[in-house]
């Protein structure tokens, strides 16, 4: 197994010096995703990240990412080697994400008019990310080819086919805790799951997706006087894929739905994000068709309907936060089970919202009502 004197022995040979750590910035060696480390040579430094798992060839995905991205929206890719995977890339500084500025503590008017600016330069930096790599999809491909990304964790679709699968067994764990209710269950299920992706698999419409757009996944820029308002730089790419806009879209409606930070937010602050989405796009974008509104509610089921599936076996074995990487708060997850669970029932899909509808009522009688708080940054409303 590799280890870090390996990992700094690559990455000497992709800085061209000897480079040493700096920081470790997060240390998930005993089991983990990845180690990711601030390394350099005494005159520069730069960002090292080891994958300490192969499935998905994350290291492949986050160099075509970054390669697709350019540097003006993420890290510079500075180089790549798979024996063991690490990647060396462009070392940003040290700075605030949006999660920090969502649980911004106390409460106040400029707290959650700063964290208001954030979401919005998220949003328009992921506008910026779609605007840019529409129709670049074989640059994607060619960088993925390169590192080995291809075969079993890459078939030519516009994003992974595991993804599709693990949505369909996510909610095959609704099902079975539907079972253990005593509600009834779908044989059809699945497919109705499968049907309603379907629209939004076209690889006509794709574009680059970080695929894990969580809010403490990027970076925020300074402005000209040191504070907030240059920009939102993404972070995090080795789940990369070209797929349908709305899935990053949904994402903010749902919010965050693979994240441990996912409160609500404020309807007025979501709508102020898709606007400045929108306004990035342009008029000719996949926004302006009709079918535009369809296609998002059939990617927020999917998250909602995903998301409940991975909280649910933790909110059923108890009420505690979902939890930080850091100890930060988070929200209950019960609190945000029930709350996937009403939208993708609102959303009136038959079979997918039926079941989710179902549960929901099951769930509220054994529990009581759960209802997920707005992020802290918004506690005043």
């Amino acid at each position: 197994m590799s280890g870090p004197k390996q990992w700094l022995r690559e990455a000497s040979a992709l800085a061209g010096s000897s480079v040493e750590t700096v920081e470790v910035i997060r240390d998930e060696s005993a089991g983990g995703r990845n180690d990711v480390r601030r390394v350099g040579d005494g005159e520069r430094t730069w960002i090292l990240k080891s994958y300490l798992q192969s499935s998905g060839n994350p290291v492949a995905r986050e160099a075509a990412g970054l390669v697709v991205a350019g540097s003006d929206l993420a890290p510079r890719l500075v180089g790549v080697a798979t024996d063991p995977p690490v990647l060396l890339m462009e070392d940003l500084g040290g700075g605030r994400a949006l999660s920090d500025l969502l649980h911004t503590e106390p409460v106040s008017a400029a707290a959650a008019h700063e964290a208001t600016d954030a979401v919005t330069g998220w949003a328009d930096t992921l506008g910026r990310l779609h605007q840019h790599s529409w129709g670049r999809r074989e640059d994607f491909v060619e960088v993925l080819e390169r590192h080995g990304g291809c075969g079993s964790a890459f078939d030519g679709r516009v994003e992974p086919p595991e993804a599709v699968d693990q949505l369909v067994e996510a909610v095959g764990e609704l099902q079975s805790l539907s079972v253990e209710l005593g509600l009834p269950t779908s044989e059809v299920l699945a497919e109705q799951v499968r049907a309603v992706l379907e629209p939004l698999t076209d690889p006509a419409d794709s574009v680059l997706s970080p695929g894990d757009t969580c809010p403490d996944n990027n970076r925020l820029l300074p402005g000209p006087d040191g504070g907030g308002g240059a920009g939102v730089v993404l972070l995090d790419f080795e789940f990369a894929a070209f797929r349908h806009p709305a899935w990053d879209l949904a994402y903010l409606q749902v919010p965050w739905p693979t994240c441990w930070c996912s409160w609500r937010l404020p309807a007025r602050v979501v709508d102020q994000a898709h606007r400045a989405y929108a306004e990035r796009l342009g008029p000719e974008a996949w926004l302006a068709r009709e079918d535009a509104a369809d296609l998002l509610d059939r990617a927020v089921l999917a998250w909602c309907l995903a998301s409940a599936g991975w909280f649910l076996r933790g909110a059923m074995d108890g009420d505690g936060p979902a939890g930080g990487p850091g100890g930060e708060p988070a929200p209950g997850r019960r609190a945000l089970l029930l709350d996937r669970l009403r939208q993708a029932a609102a959303l009136g899909h038959a079979g997918p919202s039926d079941v989710a509808g179902e549960l929901r009522e099951a769930l509220v009688g054994r529990w009581g009502e759960h209802e997920l708080a707005l992020a802290p940054a918004y506690a005043d409303g």
